[in-house]
């Protein structure tokens, strides 16, 4: 297993609030959707509808947004988060 993968393995599951099939507000645990990009990255999509990552700042005052549960991750190990595209961040080591 490389390195990559086992911090793949290590993501957070992040509580939050969502809503249920009929329009009500529930506690859901998600994981992170990650992928291995080019050079053997880990990547996390921002596109797959779980509110974890926001580019734009549509639903977040403009700004970009990435969870705190994730930017508290990579700090613990070693790294942080940097935008791959608007749809994507990518883990760096410090």
């Amino acid at each position: 297993m490389t390195q990559t993968q086992q911090l793949i393995n290590k993501l957070p599951k992040i509580k939050m609030e969502d809503l249920d099939g009929d329009g009500n507000w529930v506690t859901v645990i998600k994981t992170p959707y990650a992928f291995i990009g080019d050079y053997d990255r880990l990547c996390i999509s921002g596109e797959e509808g779980d509110s974890l990552l926001d580019y734009y700042g549509e639903y977040r005052d403009g700004c970009p947004y990435i969870c705190s549960e994730l930017e508290a991750w990579a700090a613990k190990h070693g790294g942080f988060w940097e935008w791959l595209n608007p749809g994507a961040i990518m883990f760096c080591e410090a």
